[in-house]
């Protein structure tokens, strides 16, 4: 549904999925929701079985092979489509260390390397966090964009939503992969105390084998 709309297609760079066929990757997009509503007019009404969703990742993989898309593109589209059960708890997980992301660098008992990397990593979404995608959704006025957020007529903002938790994670899973295991270690350690200081959140450690 994100790859299919108007709104989002010229920020398609924040996800590294910049290819030159990114037209053709739409167009297909539509065609698969589509097959997935059929006739619903809501989306939670839409079948959710693991054959649907297992027909519908396939059908995407075969739409990347026929619009020739490779390299981070193709993978990260690859990942965004896998079935992960933990992905949901992954997510809140980065949503909430973005949040605290400044209060881990700056506590000089964290080692310097890894705030030199969250550093680093928050500075390169600096300009993706200067678009208002929530804004841009709501403002789209194509006819295929109005369509997509009638899908969801409570949560006209689901689409930003969901892209909001995809770039937490991006930005966690890009320092994690900085880190030796050690390091990830004692962020793991460092964040969960901060969470829970902060929050009152107890932060599970699936994050650290990332």
């Amino acid at each position: 549904m994100l790859l299919s709309t108007d709104w989002f297609l010229p920020h398609w760079s924040t996800l590294r999925m910049t290819t030159e066929n990114n037209a053709c990757i739409q167009k297909g997009c539509r065609e698969i929701v589509k097959q997935v509503m059929k006739e619903a007019s809501d989306y939670y009404l839409v079948d959710f079985s693991d054959g649907r969703l297992e027909t519908t990742r396939e059908n995407i993989r075969a739409l990347a092979r026929k619009c020739g898309m490779k390299g981070p593109a193709e993978a990260t589209l690859v990942e965004l489509i896998g079935n992960k059960p933990e992905r949901e708890q992954f997510h809140k997980g980065a949503w909430l260390f973005q949040m605290l992301s400044g209060q881990l660098t700056a506590d000089d008992r964290l080692d310097a390397m890894t705030r030199l990397v969250i550093t680093r990593a928050k500075d390169e979404r600096r300009l993706t966090d200067e678009l208002n995608f929530e804004q841009l959704c709501l403002r789209a006025n194509s006819a295929w964009d109005s369509y997509i957020r009638g899908l969801t007529p409570e949560l006209p903002t689901m689409l930003p939503d969901f892209l909001s938790a995809l770039l937490a994670s991006a930005q966690l899973t890009h320092v994690l992969a900085q880190l030796t295991t050690i390091h990830k270690a004692q962020l793991l350690s460092k964040f969960q105390f901060v969470a829970k200081a902060v929050t009152g959140v107890e932060v599970d450690g699936t994050w650290s084998a990332v």
